[in-house]
């Protein structure tokens, strides 16, 4: 990461006190605000909040694991199991609790889903929790009001509603699999008939009519289309897990799982390819037509280009290979012709990798009447108008339309985390429960129930959705757990007890699933209809990595997350080939007008190799008009660029400059290696230099006579999630910097993930490197720190002692990896105030002025030293890991005792493909890599 000059601000035009701390304008960022008042602002963004007086448990029968993850041996450490949800699905998880509040999410290992780790996204959810800007009570007209004001109003409306069977009633919800909010939808549909009920989601569908799941555990080629199947999905982690287990007992082979990617802007799925080929749109259907032909013997690659006919060579080779075993994954935004060739191509060639069709959300229930266009025109005569938990006034290309319809109807009622866009349409909004301070249930892609059962006492006065839906049809309140049960008592019967609290414990329901029949029809080989070559840029919208459909705005963590592939934190930006932007004279930074038909929107352009020439990408979740102050105005509303008939794609695009610049907040400048060996690639069977043959050095080599701890990062694995980064900031509180700290490249994370671009601009292909401190043995931060705050530890970690730093920032300058943060400002919130209360208790908060880095979580190895020594015995191996080891769905991050010669660091340390960063340095670093596998045949394979 390069370590350019800072800007820096004028001071204040006023002398400094002789008795003042700091000097004048030490606490102001650029923009002029006082730190004090940013730090209001962002409440809980900065750190976890949790307030005392609401933070015991619920008193309804929660069970904890008997055996938490880790070795964690702090008494009042508790583990909960539960499950994040994730756009109507569930993704196992487990919540740590500490001192009564729930600091921690990871990945439950008994999860089918999650299988131990949490995505990044996922894992944010819990400073969601203690957000101080999500809904505490019900709003009238935008003024405050309680939950006895809407009681009293309603009744009058349920009266009604009774007296005409649900006539001129219609309630929009979200997608959901949850059983309890079904049941009670459908019981509320069968009191009032009339009712209608409708559904709409901000996010692309996952049931399209033909999926099927993914066994990628029985695949041999992986071929996807415009898919993100290892991020955006909701089997994400399961999916990459097994591919990434598949390619890695094959590493020294150029045989096993290949994979393939033909998409038109860059996806983590397909940056982790053997080959990619990146087309624009208008494009793909002429590649896949020329499959079609190798596949029935009778290849034809007419009117492709050179690169076009050597991809369909190589794909339909692998496919044809003798007892392969081929899937096709289309992305959720790609045409439903496509889907049907995908349909063809698995039915040819998939059948025992495929299995059962997922379970369904709701929005395929029979019960349902439609989505938003159906809800709008039910609007124009409806007197009720109820919406729980979506934001179509602001999440979707109707958000015009849905603010004045709902403003029409006598009666609208909002249900949400935060009074949101649609919340502001409405008369009445009611604060929806967060998921971890109330009861519920939900269904994995792959079909599996977990009971959701709190961490916490409500913080605000939330309500569930099932509690509210209930409370619409009987005029009375019931509790979400007396809910939950009563769905899950008519499922389980005699034995429900027994089966409810091993589910508690486990996280996960042995119940009926009720999946659709695994058999695939034969599906006839489509002639796609080509499309003839666009008239101006094809506009790509998408869902933002981080943010997702805008739901997240307002969490800090993710706002400040570097993108996998620009790493812009705190925006969005328009997504421009090389080549285009040469044509147009254009630079990354520059401010367009970006106009697509009679929509247009105003944001910076920023170039990115591996898109494909004639498009641009715009992502969705920025622009909010009502959000948090963390999460307002940041960015640009794409949501403008759809269409309703086509929200994915628009053609006839059009980009033109404004003259004006804009400075972005982007954690990494420079995406190219410049010939250094900072990622290694090797063939498979290749062996590369022992880490152990070192550089000469006239210091001592380090004794290894107690525990060695050391780390290895699997380059071959890692396909930049960012996961990591999230685990590492719960885990040691560290907090949010703010866009202008970024763009002073002040960032705080304690680990980043590097990204390199290599091959040709038009196809490249993206590497990702994790950068943690490598823990050097010869450590140059050492050598010159003048008060002994970094140093050795008899274990091998280089330590920081917070309370000796005078802030020199000498070990920064002399860290040739980049890897230590300075507090410029000071970041700490006073020990008698709210947000206090919500950090991690055994990992201290760093005053300003002080530097602060990695550790390898030594709170979680001292605690496992504890554990082992009350034994009388060694830390077993795999017994301590990271946070960021915890959190990584790949298993990339492996940590360990170097001093066993049995541990997986110390074969990891052995392996061929092992090596040190910057070796040459002779830094002696305990923190090693193993170089990616470049598994493409050379030469290629021909059909």
């Amino acid at each position: 990461m390069s370590s350019l000059n800072p800007v820096h601000s004028s001071p204040p035009d006023r002398a400094p006190r002789a008795t003042d701390e700091f000097a004048a304008g030490a606490s102001v960022w650029r923009d002029g605000i006082e730190r004090r008042d940013f730090l209001k602002l962002m409440g809980a963004s900065l750190l976890l909040a949790g307030l005392p007086a609401c933070t015991r448990r619920p008193p309804d029968a929660l069970v904890s694991r008997a055996d938490p993850p880790g070795a964690d041996a702090i008494p009042e450490l508790q583990w909960y199991a539960t499950a994040v949800p994730w756009h109507g699905y569930a993704r196992g998880a487990l919540v740590r609790i500490a001192r009564g509040r729930p600091i921690l999410l990871e990945g439950n290992p008994d999860h089918p889903e999650s299988r131990g780790a949490l995505d990044a996204v996922s894992q944010a959810m819990i400073l969601s929790l203690y957000d101080p800007e999500r809904s505490g009570s019900p709003r009238q007209r935008d003024a405050a009001a309680d939950w006895d004001a809407f009681t009293a109003a309603w009744s009058a409306q349920h009266t009604a509603m009774s007296e005409r069977r649900g006539a001129r009633l219609a309630i929009l919800t979200e997608p959901t699999t949850s059983p309890t909010l079904i049941r009670e939808i459908h019981a509320l549909l069968e009191e009032w008939p009339e009712a209608r009920w409708f559904q709409h989601s901000a996010m692309p569908e996952y049931e399209r009519n033909g999926s099927v799941d993914v066994d990628l555990s029985q695949a041999d080629v992986l071929f996807t289309i415009g898919s993100d199947l290892f991020y955006q999905h909701p089997s994400a982690i399961r999916h990459v897990a097994d591919f990434t287990r598949r390619r890695a007992a094959t590493v020294d082979k150029h045989s096993g799982l290949r994979m393939h990617a033909l998409e038109a802007t860059p996806t983590l799925t397909g940056m982790r390819a053997d080959r990619r080929l990146a087309v624009a749109p208008d494009r793909q259907a002429a590649v896949l037509n020329s499959l079609t032909t190798f596949f029935r013997g009778e290849p034809q690659t007419t009117g492709l280009s050179s690169r076009e006919s050597e991809f369909v060579r190589r794909l339909a080779g692998d496919v044809r290979k003798t007892h392969a075993v081929a899937v096709c994954v289309v992305g959720e935004e790609m045409p439903a012709e496509i889907q049907s060739w995908a349909n063809a191509f698995n039915a040819q060639f998939g059948a025992t990798a495929l299995r059962t069709r997922p379970i369904l959300r709701s929005d395929s229930d029979p019960a349902c009447h439609g989505g938003l266009a159906e809800f709008l025109d039910a609007l124009a005569s409806a007197e009720v108008a109820i919406v729980l938990g979506a934001n179509p006034a602001y999440a979707s290309p109707r958000a015009a339309a849905t603010t004045e319809a709902l403003k029409k109807v006598p009666f609208t009622v909002h249900a949400g985390e935060s009074a949101d866009e649609t919340a502001g349409a409405s008369i009445w909004h009611l604060p929806e429960a967060h998921f971890l301070e109330s009861w519920s249930d939900l269904r994995a892609y792959s079909g599996e129930a977990t009971i959701l059962q709190p961490a916490t006492r409500p913080l605000h006065e939330g309500r569930s959705l099932a509690e509210i839906v209930h409370f619409l049809r009987t005029g009375a309140w019931q509790s979400a757990y007396e809910l939950v049960r009563t769905t899950w008592r008519s499922f389980l019967g005699s034995a429900f007890e027994m089966e409810w609290n091993r589910a508690l414990q486990r996280g996960v329901l042995a119940a009926p699933t009720a999946r659709p029949d695994s058999k695939s029809p034969d599906f006839p080989w489509p002639v796609l209809a080509g499309r003839a070559p666009a008239t101006g840029l094809v506009v790509l919208i998408r869902a933002d990595l981080n943010l997702h459909d805008g739901r997240w705005a307002n969490n800090a963590w993710l706002q400040e997350l570097p993108r996998p592939f620009t790493a812009l934190t705190w925006e969005n930006a328009v997504l421009m080939a090389a080549t285009d932007a040469r044509e147009r004279g254009l630079k990354s930074g520059d401010l367009v007008a970006c106009q697509a038909g009679d929509a247009g929107i105003e944001g910076p352009v920023w170039i990115l190799p591996g898109q494909a020439p004639g498009c641009v990408t715009v992502h969705l979740g920025g622009g909010r008009a009502r959000a948090g102050h963390v999460g307002l105005a940041r960015g640009f509303n794409a949501y403008a660029l759809q269409d309703p008939v086509s929200p994915w794609t628009r053609a006839g695009g059009s980009v033109r400059a404004t003259g004006r610049r804009q400075e972005f907040a982007s954690t990494q400048r420079h995406f190219q290696m410049e010939g250094r060996d900072l990622v290694r690639e090797i063939r498979p069977g290749q062996t590369l230099r022992s880490v152990d043959a070192a550089q000469p050095t006239l210091l001592p080599a380090w004794p290894r006579e107690g525990y060695a701890w050391a780390m290895s990062i699997d380059l071959d694995a890692c396909f930049g999630c960012n996961a990591c980064i999230v685990a590492c900031q719960a885990e040691n509180n560290i907090p949010v910097v703010g866009r202008d700290q970024v763009i002073r490249e002040r960032e705080m994370h304690w680990i980043r993930v590097d990204r390199y671009f290599t091959g040709e601009a038009e196809n490249a292909r993206l590497v990702h490197q994790p950068v943690p401190c490598m823990q050097c043995e010869n450590a140059p931060c050492e050598l010159v720190c003048p008060v002994g705050a970094t140093v050795h530890s008899s274990e091998g970690l280089n330590d920081m002692v917070y309370n000796r730093c005078v802030g020199t920032r000498y070990c920064a300058n002399n860290c040739p990896y980049k890897v230590r943060r300075f507090n410029f400002l000071d970041y700490r919130m006073p020990a008698d105030s709210l947000p206090y209360l919500g950090a991690n208790p055994v990992v201290s908060i760093r005053e300003r002025g002080v530097m602060e880095k990695c550790t390898y979580c030594v709170q979680r190895i001292d605690a496992g030293r504890s554990a082992a020594e009350r034994a009388g015995r060694r830390v077993r191996d795999g017994e301590i890991q990271t946070a960021c080891q915890q959190a990584c769905p790949v298993g990339a991050i492996v940590f360990g005792d170097l001093s066993d010669p049995a541990s997986n660091v110390s074969r990891r340390r052995r392996d061929p493909r092992s090596y040190a960063l910057l070796e040459e340095l002779g830094t002696r670093p305990r923190t090693t890599y193993l170089a990616r596998v470049n598994r493409e045949p050379p030469g290629g394979e021909g059909a």
